[in-house]
């Protein structure tokens, strides 16, 4: 395991290509993304509205895990300006956490740490979404409103993504 990891801080101004361009060619282990593209994707079904529910999501790339601020969602005003991707062949024995005081649509905080996903983090005892590429320990957060694995991401249409900030493929 190397304990080294490099990082790649990109502004993609929005742009969905430039973005699946820089996931399939870059050497960087952890890419901090700027202004990433938000997307609409497949609505989700609503037993209200026979055109369903309107989602909005970036990138799904099989090589990565996409990181979003919990307050991310499918409203213009919920559009993130940042994102983190994490390769999952260099990324796989760190667990990355997300740092909910420190996160906002302008901003995501982040802990990287070597290693394990420790027991006390299950325990609810952690303020923080933690998760790594193997498994997650935020089973304990209820979600506060629904959301759509997307396969790379986690789409809110609430504050709080559900069982994690990413879904592995």
């Amino acid at each position: 395991m190397s304990n080294a990891l490099t990082i790649l801080s990109v502004n993609v101004r929005k742009n969905h290509q430039d973005l699946e361009a820089i996931l399939e060619t870059t050497l960087a282990d952890i890419i901090l993304v700027q202004e990433p593209s938000w997307v609409r994707l497949v609505p989700l079904r609503s037993d209200t509205d026979p055109q369903g529910d309107e989602t909005r999501g970036s990138v799904n790339h099989p090589k990565w895990n996409a990181l979003f601020p919990p307050t991310a969602g499918p409203t213009p005003e919920a559009r993130p300006l940042v994102a983190t991707f994490l390769r999952k062949s260099t990324t796989h024995s760190f667990i990355v956490s997300i740092l909910p005081s420190f996160s906002s649509l302008t901003s995501l905080g982040l802990n990287i740490t070597a290693g394990l996903v420790p027991d006390h983090a299950s325990s609810g005892g952690v303020d923080s979404q933690t998760v790594s590429a193997n498994e997650s320990t935020t089973e304990d957060v209820d979600p506060i409103g629904s959301a759509r694995e997307t396969g790379g991401a986690i789409m809110v249409d609430g504050l709080l993504a559900g069982p994690s900030t990413f879904a592995p493929l």
